[in-house]
């Protein structure tokens, strides 16, 4: 868990916690598609780069944040009908807010909604 940096704002503040999240999905011992579990890492490293420099606004990066942390439940929840799917929604649905302005962190969600794809969701 990353210690929160003295100038961050509240957005900053809650866009890391939300990343904070995500990791520590991601070193659970769910046995995730090692490729669906490799774009999720590459994802969730640019979002925390990009919140860092401040080149995506904290907001951006917790939407996409958030979007990720779904896909990671939807997939724990795969049993439960139509969760996974929803989760992919709206991780497109982040993508394509972010898309002009982010081109790699909308390139790597894009690469996971593949991803989700070629398992079948």
């Amino acid at each position: 868990m990353t210690m929160p940096q003295a100038d961050d704002t509240p957005e900053t503040a809650a866009a890391r916690a939300r990343l904070d999240e995500l990791f520590g999905l991601l070193g659970g011992g769910e046995a995730f598609n090692p490729e669906l579990r490799r774009y999720l890492g590459e994802l969730a490293a640019q979002l925390r780069l990009a919140l860092d420099d401040g080149s995506m606004p904290p907001a951006e990066v917790q939407r996409l944040a958030d979007a990720a942390v779904h896909v990671v439940e939807g997939v724990r929840r795969r049993h439960e009908e139509g969760v996974l799917g929803r989760a992919r929604d709206r991780l497109e649905e982040a993508v394509v807010a972010t898309e002009a302005r982010h081109p790699v962190v909308s390139g790597l969600a894009l690469r996971l909604i593949d991803a989700l794809a070629n398992i079948g969701i």
